[in-house]
């Protein structure tokens, strides 16, 4: 008896740090969009301060969506690295991103009436919701993070399983009532 319930909290908490993983690489990858964009704000277009989302905390969630879904799309090629692979990344970020973007822009408009991202100063645009340009760098930052971002933090989460457990939970509850209030003004 103690060994199969010794294998189910196994499976449990072999669950619960995959589900803590990905919490925490979406609210890294939310919190490293809105330093991004922040800078691409300030320092490149210099039109200062603002903040790019529509939650109070310093985070964009669809960089977050769209880190996890190259990473369950893109994991796999990280086994055997070659050029072909990250090429190929490379192509399957680019056009990812630029959907997730898109779709991204219709539930934001849904939700708040307006979408934050306007790219109609870009050429080839699509109702400034996408633009070629934006998908580029979103491909070359997503490939970025597959090949040499993430894999270190996955080891430490690894090596850190209760630590990383307790960080999600408290970075969860603090999110949460974020997207409340934000939903509530």
């Amino acid at each position: 008896m103690e060994e199969v319930l010794g294998k189910e909290q196994s499976s449990l908490f072999q669950a619960i740090d995959i589900l803590t993983k990905v919490f925490l690489s979406f609210f890294i990858y939310s919190v490293a969009g809105y330093i991004y964009e922040t800078v691409l704000e300030v320092l490149w277009y210099r039109t200062g301060f603002t903040n790019r989302g529509f939650m109070f905390g310093p985070y964009l969630p669809i960089y977050g969506t769209g880190a996890i879904i190259i990473l369950a799309v893109f994991s796999k090629w990280r086994r055997k690295v070659s050029f072909l692979r990250i090429v190929g990344s490379f192509v399957g970020i680019f056009l990812m991103t630029t959907v997730v973007e898109l779709i991204g822009s219709y539930i934001m408009e849904a939700i708040t009436g307006e979408f934050i991202w306007d790219y109609s100063q870009y050429a080839f645009n699509f109702q400034g919701r996408i633009a070629p340009n934006p998908s580029m760098r979103f491909a070359i930052g997503g490939t970025f993070l597959l090949y040499v971002v993430h894999p270190p933090f996955e080891r430490s989460a690894d090596k850190h399983p209760k630590f990383f457990r307790i960080l999600a939970l408290m970075i969860a509850v603090v999110m949460m009532i974020d997207l409340i209030v934000s939903l509530m003004n």
